[in-house]
């Protein structure tokens, strides 16, 4: 070509104007021969030397192109430790941004990772939840590290073991001594987080009680909103839960109409089968519900006369 035939001092100077932005070489240009790739080399800049020296590294830690990328843009002791580690983070479960985070933080958050990043990885952590555990005090760290493989077998997720390690003891031993009880009552980590901050009579009310509301429809967050009602409304629910899951109600619907006036809940359980039928859900039926007593009525007399 006719870049190959100019004198070399010249390819050299048109060289350093071919990058993004006119910064550095275009990389491509190492591809077209021996010479244009000697010139190419001569005027990279810092971070294209970065990416050249370290990519197929890079690209064998889990790292992307875009994420290469950014670490080249990081300081040269965030890059070090990425090259350093990269390996060891990758098989902990990290990808490229994670480890381009977990580089930027405290040494003492690193040495957290690396050394409890396998443990951690068993117990259901990626790299983005290391990362946030290693931020938390040792106190909660040493919490996960002990208690993790139990919770997560009781359904908890990082994120949600996280927060739990946040907790104050009373509640993490509240989830730790019932939380098995509570799974098989269709809790999930987020809703036993919700019960554990809850007065002690909720939490005996739905530990009481779970099995029953599981069966009738409840799931754990509905469960901790119905242990927040009085008790003539838990009452309630106890009572009609099965008539009122037969009626298409779901736990949510269940709590609303727990905090209707008597007059409400029993049009509910006297017509609840033939509005389901008219295309009537819980909600919709609440809504009724709390309509004065002739329009509830109209509604009714009217759905009656058209079936």
């Amino acid at each position: 070509s006719h870049l190959q035939n100019l004198p070399a001092e010249l390819k050299l100077h048109i060289a350093q104007y071919t990058g993004k932005n006119g910064t550095g070489v275009d990389l491509a240009l190492r591809q077209t021969s021996r010479e244009m790739k000697d010139i190419a080399e001569k005027t990279l800049s810092q971070r294209q030397q970065f990416l050249v020296k370290n990519g197929q590294a890079l690209e064998d830690a889990g790292y992307t192109v875009d994420q290469m990328h950014r670490l080249a843009e990081r300081p040269v002791v965030q890059q070090t430790f990425v090259l350093t580690h990269g390996q060891t983070l990758k098989d902990a479960g990290y990808n490229g941004d994670d480890m381009n985070d977990l580089a930027a933080r405290p040494a003492a958050e690193q040495t957290f990772v690396l050394t409890h990043g396998q443990t951690l990885k068993n117990a259901g952590y990626d790299g983005y939840a290391m990362n946030g555990l290693a931020g938390l005090p040792a106190a909660a760290q040493n919490f996960v590290l002990t208690h993790g493989q139990t919770l997560r077998d009781l359904g908890y997720i990082h994120y949600v073991m996280n927060a739990l390690a946040r907790r104050p003891a009373a509640e993490q031993t509240f989830v730790l001594t019932h939380g098995q009880t509570l799974k098989n009552a269709g809790y999930n980590g987020y809703a036993m987080n919700g019960l554990a901050g809850l007065p002690a009579a909720g939490q005996t009310f739905v530990l009481t009680h779970g099995q029953t509301l599981k069966n009738a429809g409840y799931d754990g967050y509905a469960m901790n909103g119905l242990a927040g009602l009085p008790a003539a409304g838990q009452t309630f629910v106890l009572t009609h839960g099965q008539t009122l899951k037969n009626a298409g109600y779901d736990g949510y619907a269940m709590n609303g109409l727990a905090g209707l006036p008597a007059a409400g809940q029993t049009f509910v359980l006297t017509h609840g089968q033939t509005l389901k039928d008219a295309g009537y859900n819980g909600y919709a039926m609440n809504d009724l519900a709390r309509q004065p007593a002739v329009k509830r009525e109209a509604v009714l007399q009217n759905l009656t006369s058209n079936s």
